[in-house]
């Protein structure tokens, strides 16, 4: 049994090892259509990472073209178009293009270029280009029933203004054109901490005083008439004596070139601009919150006419504000005014954290009181920083021997604003921008530098600065 019995065993073992041979290779045969498809698919994924390197390279081209030639003066489906040619000279097909004004975006069959805002900053301009490619699938349709797939990659080109320098202006007068910025008849403009700018020239005269830590004119500048340009620091003086033999330096600067307007772009106004023209501001209609009080101001088709008391007003929508002489309270927030506003006549204008848009023309004069601040960096209504802003072309005026205390940013980047009259007006932050500024007949008007910490106003500089396209993503 023994010997049998052994046999039996060693057979058992053999059979035992030739069944595991053939089960290996059974699964071997079973697996290695699996495995080569595997394999196959890990050589097509790996062409796809080699072919999105080369659509990289297209959409970076194509989008740093785009963006130079927006910055160079070209219109944006020319610059789209431009850099679509690049990414073809890179390999694109780029047919069958078509642009968008709407959107500013140029689709074509394989790349996509569209003017959008900056990732560094908002408010600055980018362009983003978009391209594809479809790779076929070979071993790849083993695990898939698709026959291609996309391959894509995108770019990122944002023109970055760079800053000029020169310190922050307190009072910018934007137009390039002939004198923007005259003081004259005995005013004086004290600007410690910042500077006056204007685009086009600066004339001081009538035994008028700047002083300012510099007065930067695009233009020329022109000191006449027992006048002086003074900086605060070192006491530097420019007079018509000296003026002949001034050189670019403190205080004076001509040619200074032209800088933008630093509020072009801010969404708060351009919006309230936009649908004041439109009549569209949402704004529910503004109220007299005490107008059964005798005496006081009343409200007819959105017209407010003051009274000879006291009227409580809310932020909202005008057709226009008016009042001879009677006093007014404005409450917090933004009055949106389509017409005009006018205040004379010893009338009294107070309001705190308040924004006045206005589509037509302010005037403020007679002897008027106005006691107005604009809303802080914080506050939860109004447009931070601003006190008044208007969008019309026409002259606004704040004169006659009014008294204001206006803090805030005065800003009228279409109009001219003449301060002149006695008007007086030494505040903690006082910034004007204007197309052009007067400031005449003995104003007194100066400031402090913390509009930026309290009132959110934007840093800019005198100087301009110089743009360039960075690729940031």
């Amino acid at each position: 049994m023994g010997p049998s019995g052994g046999h039996g065993v060693l057979g058992f073992l053999g059979c035992l090892g030739r069944d595991r041979r053939a089960a290996v290779a059974l699964l071997v045969a079973v697996l290695l259509p699996v495995m080569l498809g595997a394999v196959a698919l890990a050589l097509e994924v790996g062409s796809w990472a080699v072919t999105r390197i080369q659509l990289q390279r297209r959409a970076d081209v194509a989008a740093m073209t785009a963006a130079t030639q927006y910055l160079a003066g070209s219109i944006a489906s020319v610059a789209a178009g431009s850099g679509a040619d690049l990414a073809m000279l890179n390999g694109a097909a780029a047919t069958g293009r078509s642009w968008s004004g709407a959107s500013s975006t140029l689709t074509s069959s394989d790349v996509t270029l569209a003017k959008v805002s900056g990732v560094i900053s908002a408010s600055d301009t980018a362009w983003q280009a978009t391209v594809t490619q479809a790779m076929p699938l070979s071993f790849g349709r083993l695990l898939t029933t698709n026959t291609s797939v996309t391959v894509s990659a995108s770019a990122i080109a944002e023109i970055v203004n760079g800053g000029g320098g020169g310190g922050q202006p307190c009072f910018l007068a934007l137009g390039s054109s002939g004198t923007s910025l005259t003081v004259t008849g005995g005013s004086a403009i004290s600007s410690a901490g910042c500077t006056v700018r204007s685009n086009g020239n600066i004339s001081v005269s009538n035994g008028s005083m700047v002083t300012a830590d510099w007065a930067y004119a695009g233009g020329t500048t022109s000191v006449t008439g027992n006048s002086s340009i003074t900086d605060g620091t070192k006491n530097d003086t420019v007079t018509p004596t000296n003026y002949s033999t001034w050189t670019d330096a403190k205080p004076l600067y001509n040619n200074a070139g032209t800088i933008s307007d630093p509020y072009a772009n801010d969404t708060d106004i351009t919006n309230a601009f936009s649908c004041l023209a439109a009549d569209s501001c949402g704004a529910s209609a503004g109220k007299v919150t005490n107008s059964g009080s005798q005496g006081a101001g009343s409200i007819s088709n959105g017209n407010f006419t003051g009274g000879w008391s006291t009227s409580t007003i809310t932020a909202g929508y005008y057709s226009s504000i008016t009042s001879a002489s009677g006093p007014i309270s404005l409450g917090a927030g933004t009055y949106y005014v389509k017409g005009n506003v006018s205040i004379g006549q010893g009338a009294t204008v107070t309001g705190t954290g308040v924004t006045l848009v206005v589509g037509g023309t302010v005037s403020f004069g007679g002897g008027a009181t106005v006691t107005l601040s604009a809303p802080t960096d914080s506050a939860t209504s109004g447009i931070p920083g601003v006190v008044i802003a208007g969008n019309s072309a026409a002259s606004d005026t704040l004169n006659n021997g009014m008294n204001p205390t206006l803090t805030g940013l005065i800003y009228y980047p279409n109009g001219n604003l003449t301060l002149g009259g006695g008007v007086k007006a030494a505040n903690s932050c006082l910034e004007v921008i204007a197309n052009s500024i007067t400031v005449g007949n003995g104003t007194v008007l100066g400031n402090s530098s913390n509009c930026n910490s309290t009132f959110g106003i934007p840093t800019f500089s005198s100087l301009p600065g110089t743009a360039t396209v960075t690729l940031v993503q």
